[in-house]
C-alpha cells in the first residue's frame, strides 16, 4: 500500500540570520514531535522566476506524515510561542509556494 505524506514548499526572506537560527533550533523538537522534518533547505542568491510576489532568500520543504499532523504542528501553542519570539522578528516575508502530496510505495 502506498504511503501519502504532505509537503510544503516555502520561501522566506530572512532579515536576521542569528534569530532565524534560534527559531530553527527551538522549533525543530516541536516539529519532530508532530512527525515533521525538513526535506530541502537552500540559501537562495537569485530568484529568476517565482509564483510569489514576496522576495525570498531561503527555500525549504517541510514534510509531515499527513494533513492532520501538519495542522496540529502549526496550531500547537508551543510552536506559536517559538514563532512569535523568533520567526516573526527574523523573517521579513514569507512565500507559500506549494503544498502537495508525496506518494511513496
Amino acid at each position: 500500500m502506498d504511503k501519502q505524506q504532505i509537503d510544503r514548499l516555502v520561501g522566506v526572506q530572512i532579515a536576521d540570520e542569528v534569530l532565524y537560527q534560534q527559531y530553527r533550533q527551538n522549533m525543530l523538537p516541536i516539529l519532530e514531535r508532530h512527525g515533521g522534518r525538513f526535506i530541502l533547505d537552500v540559501r537562495v542568491s537569485d530568484v529568476l522566476l517565482s509564483p510569489a510576489s514576496q522576495p525570498f532568500n531561503r527555500l525549504f520543504t517541510i514534510r509531515f506524515p499527513d494533513e492532520s499532523a501538519m495542522e496540529a504542528f502549526f496550531s500547537c501553542d508551543d510552536y506559536q510561542q517559538v514563532r512569535q519570539r523568533f520567526f516573526e522578528p527574523a523573517v521579513a516575508a514569507t512565500a507559500a509556494l506549494a503544498r502537495y502530496v508525496v506518494i511513496s510505495g
